[in-house]
C-alpha cells in the first residue's frame, strides 16, 4: 500500500481473514497508510498500525476487533 486510506486497506485485509478488522471513525479511516502486510496476519497489522498511527485495537466480548481513535497523549 502507498499512501492508501486505512479504510481500504482494512477492507483489502478483511478480504483474507474470517476474523475481520472494522472501523467506525472517520478520524481512522482516513488515515494514510502506506507498508506491506501480510494478508491473514490481522494482529500483526493491529500491532503494527497501532504503532505508527493514533490508532488502538478494540475487542468486543464476541471477538470483533475494531480499530479507534486513540491520540498519542491518550495512550500514556
Amino acid at each position: 500500500f502507498d499512501g492508501e486510506l486505512l479504510i481500504n486497506v482494512v477492507a483489502e485485509m478483511n478480504r483474507y481473514t474470517s476474523t475481520p478488522l472494522s472501523v467506525q471513525d472517520s478520524r481512522v479511516g482516513d488515515l494514510r497508510v502506506s507498508g506491506v502486510f501480510r494478508t491473514g496476519d490481522q494482529s500483526q497489522f493491529v500491532d503494527v498500525i497501532s504503532r505508527v498511527l493514533p490508532v488502538a485495537a478494540r475487542t468486543s466480548p464476541g471477538g470483533a476487533t475494531e480499530l479507534v481513535w486513540s491520540p498519542p497523549d491518550a495512550r500514556g
